[in-house]
């Protein structure tokens, strides 16, 4: 959310990016609240969203390891 003020009256923007294009949004004043809160919300869900993605890449990652490991042992010829 940005603020301008311009001739005394504050106005209120919201920008995004969606698709590679760059948007901005006037806000009334009568929805600022309601939009700082989705915003939050917004920006909360994306943490969560990277959170699952980092645990679920060490998960893979683990697994990874973890069939290396085994397949080596079933054949044989584990690393020297």
């Amino acid at each position: 959310m940005s603020q301008k003020t311009k001739s005394g009256t504050t106005f209120h923007n919201l920008q995004y990016t969606k698709n590679r294009n760059h948007f901005v949004k006037y806000i009334p004043a009568s929805q600022l609240a309601a939009y700082k809160e989705a915003t939050e919300n917004y920006r909360r869900f994306m943490d969560l969203v990277d959170e699952y993605i980092d645990m679920m890449s060490e998960r893979a990652a683990k697994e990874i390891e973890k069939e290396e490991r085994d397949a080596e042992g079933k054949d044989g010829h584990g690393k020297v």
